[in-house]
């Protein structure tokens, strides 16, 4: 039958070869999701930490800025929120986005500080706990640092 359709055995494919079944399909599907369901959480969690992190470090800037301003004047300087922080140093978008900075006194001779680092309840670090530095450089809660 070949030879009379003018067709060679080496120009015909299977019909199994033409392409991918529904069975294949969806089985490729179900690999794709197990490993994106098993990767995400890992990912979130990667993204909370570095957030974190650019938080951390922005304390400590802040910390170093106060230090500086102690040298300078005798005395901290107080900041009510996160413009009045971005006003003295760089608050990378991450931070401003999901954390609100503030630095208040510990008592009246304004010679102890505390900054703080307090997450924003729409955030994506709204389940973490507020970072806070102090003028000694202790650090709190000490299990995030």
């Amino acid at each position: 039958m070949l030879a009379n359709s003018g067709e060679t055995a080496a120009t015909t494919t299977p019909r199994a070869a033409l392409g991918f079944t529904l069975i294949e399909l969806l089985a490729a599907l179900l690999v794709i999701t197990l490993l994106a369901a098993t990767a995400y959480p890992s990912y979130s969690s990667y993204v909370q930490r570095s957030v974190r992190a650019q938080a951390q470090q922005t304390l400590l800037d802040l910390s170093i800025v106060q230090q500086q301003r102690l040298l300078q004047y005798g005395a901290y300087l107080e900041l009510g929120d996160t413009a009045a922080v971005s006003a003295q140093l760089s608050v990378p978008d991450k931070v401003a986005e999901n954390y609100t900075l503030s630095v208040s006194y510990r008592n009246a001779s304004r010679q102890q500080f505390v900054a703080t680092a307090t997450p924003l309840l729409s955030g994506q670090m709204s389940a973490d706990s507020v970072l806070a530095i102090d003028e000694q450089g202790n650090r709190s809660p000490v299990e995030l640092w």
